[in-house]
């Protein structure tokens, strides 16, 4: 069960134009303050952030970037040590049902100043990826990312993959699916955005699915899944066969 604290706007932001999306949390820690990113589309899309201290009170959004419409999805941000920053972002020809899409990356020292983009080495099986997660796995050295992925002409993601990286720019994808629509029925026609935490101590992974099905009135309805499993047993099950739900 999730509550919101009392005395926390809710939501935080509002949209003067447009819709607002995919939004991402990091903790910089050399500020004692949360980053909260997301995604502003009207007649472009723009990046904003916001900061708080305290999960309660926050900053006045801040605009960090601006690209054409589809141009800047789903920033993946990770602060892997003081003055390194990175964000993943996904770029897409003509909207979701456009003929391609790419992940990009830029990087900053301080969160809030970001470099221009540079293209990303990610074999997504002939698939196109759409809204990712990633994070920098201390312990193990290496990034990690989920990335649902669809094909030419659908909007919809029916796959997602479990991809590692070394760099940040050139990532290995999992043979296998973490997860395919359809093996379960609130997932029927969608695996969506998801995201993970890896626990050291205990070597497991958690990872949080979610999807959608197609309703009889022609609407979806989106549902949460977890899932957690020892590190080893996950990626043995990537390399064999989906095995994850």
């Amino acid at each position: 069960t999730w509550t919101v604290t009392p005395g926390t706007p809710n939501p935080l932001v509002y949209p003067t134009v447009g819709y607002l999306s995919d939004p991402d949390v990091v903790y910089a820690n050399s500020r004692n303050e949360l980053f909260l990113y997301y995604r502003q589309t009207a007649d472009s899309d723009y990046i904003h952030m916001i900061r708080s201290h305290d999960g309660r009170g926050w900053d006045a959004p801040m605009r960090i970037l601006a690209g054409p419409v589809f141009g800047v999805l789903s920033p993946a941000v990770v602060r892997r040590k003081y003055g390194e920053w990175m964000m993943w972002t996904v770029a897409a020809d003509g909207g979701c049902r456009g003929p391609s899409a790419r992940v990009e990356l830029r990087r900053s020292a301080d969160g809030m100043i970001w470099s221009a983009p540079e293209p990303v080495n990610m074999d997504l099986r002939g698939f196109s990826p759409w809204h990712i997660d990633a994070q920098w796995i201390p312990s193990l050295e290496e990034y990690w990312a989920l990335v649902p992925v669809k094909t030419f002409g659908t909007c919809a993601t029916r796959q997602l993959f479990l991809a590692t990286s070394k760099d940040g720019v050139n990532w290995i994808t999992a043979p296998n699916a973490v997860a395919r629509a359809g093996e379960l029925p609130e997932f029927r026609d969608i695996v969506y955005r998801s995201t993970f935490s890896y626990d050291r101590t205990l070597d497991v992974v958690t990872i949080w699915l979610s999807g959608a099905r197609l309703t009889n009135s022609d609407l979806f309805a989106w549902s949460t899944a977890a899932v957690t499993r020892p590190r080893a047993e996950l990626f043995r099950a990537f390399r064999r066969s989906n095995m994850l739900i």
